[in-house]
């Protein structure tokens, strides 16, 4: 999920970063380097965003869409 995009859900839900940041169980920190673009959202944090606010979760089409680093759960940064 782009950074525009995790915004605009954020905004639509009534959410704070705070708030999306618990449900998520990362730092807000986190959050904000989504939003900026500082970081790309990892695929697991994708899938669960989806999941928890009940949005369609489109799979990646290969491999390489996928940095190495998002397929392990970075929770402390």
């Amino acid at each position: 999920m782009d950074s525009k995009t995790l915004r605009g859900y954020r905004k639509q839900f009534n959410l704070t970063r705070k708030e999306l940041a618990l449900s998520m169980c990362v730092k807000v920190r986190t959050v904000i380097s989504w939003e900026n673009n500082q970081r790309h959202m990892p695929l697991w944090a994708d899938k669960l965003f989806c999941f928890i606010y009940d949005l369609p979760f489109v799979e990646p089409k290969s491999l390489e869409e996928i940095d190495s680093c998002e397929l392990h759960p970075d929770l402390f940064n």
